[in-house]
């Protein structure tokens, strides 16, 4: 397992704790620089987005904002079980039902 991970796994607190997002991007950023593409599962997302039925939505709009300010793109595979992280590139944007759309 490798370090990124590692600190993702092991943030203590509550899941919106912040630090458990640093964790987040740190283990992307650290993938990304390896890979083309980063794929989080929801075990790990709910460390820092918990997983309520209700509140599905919401959950989707938090991952999205997360990965545009780290100017990242957001794949939402299955909502709720995984989640593509990319590097985002000029005039792409993600949508939670996972496609890719350009933007002109």
């Amino acid at each position: 397992m490798d370090s990124g991970l590692q600190k993702l796994i092991a943030v203590p607190g509550p899941p919106r704790h912040s630090g458990g997002l640093d964790a987040l991007f740190q283990h992307i950023d650290e993938r990304l620089r390896l890979r083309k593409f980063c794929v989080v599962f929801d075990n790990e997302l709910q460390r820092v987005w918990p997983v309520e039925e209700k509140e599905r939505a919401k959950r989707a709009g938090a991952i999205e904002a997360f990965a545009k300010a780290h100017s990242l793109t957001a794949t939402i595979h299955d909502p709720g079980i995984r989640v593509t992280f990319r590097r985002a590139f000029a005039g792409a944007e993600s949508k939670a039902d996972g496609q890719l759309v350009t933007v002109g």
